[in-house]
């Protein structure tokens, strides 16, 4: 296998943010105030059993919105899983830039270095840089005291990433500390069938992985 300095080239890119909220629309024209634009739109897409250990109020069906910024190459994923409880406070999203507060900051940056191929600058900066610009992506990482993310919660709660080998992948976050681990499973959105793995790192942040799978 070909090594990216530590790391196995099987991460491709960052491929969103996931933010939910039980005002979709609201949202919605909040971040197309901000330059993003809505690129597709999926109701009633089915949730599946292995996402009840992510959320409190476990729904069958959730909607969503996929937004791009071109100028500044990020993408969004605008969730609602139905009923909000609580307030996620572990991702802070202000203006293109992510912060990630959680108890475990240590061996978060270890997680996100050496599972997911971050590098770590000076000043507790995490950076993946890829191919494609718009799947790079930056972390500042801080230590405070939250509470695990959840997809059923508001605001910021899930980074996903793509993936060319969700099965070694896989494997290889268990191996650097991942915890709550799903089984992998398969989602269509409209002509894409995708095969997802979602876990938590060290300090609970939530993490997707998304393999497209070719037709």
């Amino acid at each position: 296998k070909k090594y990216f300095g530590r790391q196995y080239k099987m991460i491709l890119g960052f491929a969103h943010l996931a933010i939910n909220t039980d005002t979709l629309d609201e949202l919605e024209q909040f971040y197309s105030s901000k330059g993003y634009v809505k690129t597709s739109i999926f109701n009633d897409v089915k949730n599946v059993p292995a996402k009840k250990s992510f959320c409190i109020n476990y729904q069958e069906k959730h909607d969503l919105i996929l937004m791009e910024n071109n100028v500044k190459n990020f993408s969004l994923e605008l969730t609602c899983h139905g009923k909000i409880t609580g307030k996620n406070n572990q991702l802070i999203f202000d203006d293109n830039n992510i912060i990630a507060r959680v108890r475990e900051s240590d061996e978060f940056i270890d997680f996100f270095s050496e599972g997911l191929g971050f590098k770590n600058l000076s000043n507790n900066t995490l950076t993946f840089k890829s191919i494609n610009p718009a799947w790079c992506c930056e972390l500042n990482v801080e230590k405070g005291d939250t509470e695990n993310s959840r997809v059923d919660a508001y605001g910021p709660s899930c980074l996903a990433f793509y993936s060319s080998n969700i099965i070694d992948d896989r494997k290889r976050l268990i191996k650097q500390g991942a915890i709550d681990c799903s089984d992998i499973f398969n989602l269509s959105l409209g002509v894409k069938s995708m095969d997802i793995f979602m876990t938590r790192s060290p300090g609970g942040v939530l993490v997707e992985l998304i393999q497209i799978k070719k037709n």
